[in-house]
């Protein structure tokens, strides 16, 4: 029988800057993810906006032409230095359409909003190769289809909020290996199971040490 699942886990007293994602990552792994992220540059970014630009609805993002640099396109934040795209706010738009999975080709991201709109289809696997994303927002859409797994390849999560959409399946397991993340939410899908915690936070005890469905 399927039930709702509604978790929201609020931060720890502890300073965040200890979250910092340059003290979360082994040596080694951070090494190979800049030389992942070498293979792209300016011009990815904005080819991966134009595809994420064409499976939405005919006529959105109106403003996304030639007649303005990329990081001056709407929702669109670029680094002062190396002009790539680090943060990318599309929330309350109300565009429609499938989130495409070029969005992972944004190899700079830290930040991904596209709340309050009306996305379709499934979340793209290829989220989990945003290696440096701080800070996740899909709530507010009619997303479907389960939770990737992928998604615990983004261990510099802070935060995540998937509220409000039609989730299914079991919530993963490997989300509680997000060792950085201090808020996570869930509520209005239809999730099914329990989601262990395995985070090193300050949360309120529960007889089980554990967020259920409620």
């Amino acid at each position: 029988m399927k039930t709702k699942v509604s978790i929201t886990l609020m931060p720890s007293s502890r300073n965040l800057d200890s979250c910092c994602w340059t003290c979360q990552l082994e040596t080694t792994w951070s090494q190979s993810i800049r030389g992942e992220a070498s293979k792209f540059n300016n011009e990815t970014d904005k080819q991966a906006l134009v595809e994420f630009q064409s499976h939405l609805s005919e006529n959105s993002l109106a403003s996304w032409n030639d007649s303005f640099a990329f990081c001056k396109w709407t929702g669109v934040t670029c680094g002062r230095r190396h002009k790539r795209v680090t943060g990318l706010d599309l929330s309350g738009m109300k565009l429609s359409g499938a989130i495409s999975p070029s969005i992972g080709n944004l190899s700079f991201l830290t930040s991904l909003s596209l709340s309050g709109n009306s996305f379709h289809g499934s979340i793209p696997l290829e989220v989990g190769k945003l290696f440096w994303l701080q800070h996740l927002n899909m709530s507010s859409n009619v997303l479907g289809g389960g939770i990737p797994v992928s998604k615990s390849n983004c261990s510099t999560l802070w935060t995540i909020d998937l509220s409000s959409n039609n989730l299914e399946h079991e919530v993963p397991s490997e989300l509680g290996s997000l060792s950085s993340l201090v808020l996570l939410s869930l509520r209005v899908n239809n999730l099914t199971g329990k989601f262990l915690l395995d985070m090193d936070l300050t949360l309120p005890k529960s007889p089980q040490d554990s967020c259920s469905n409620r």
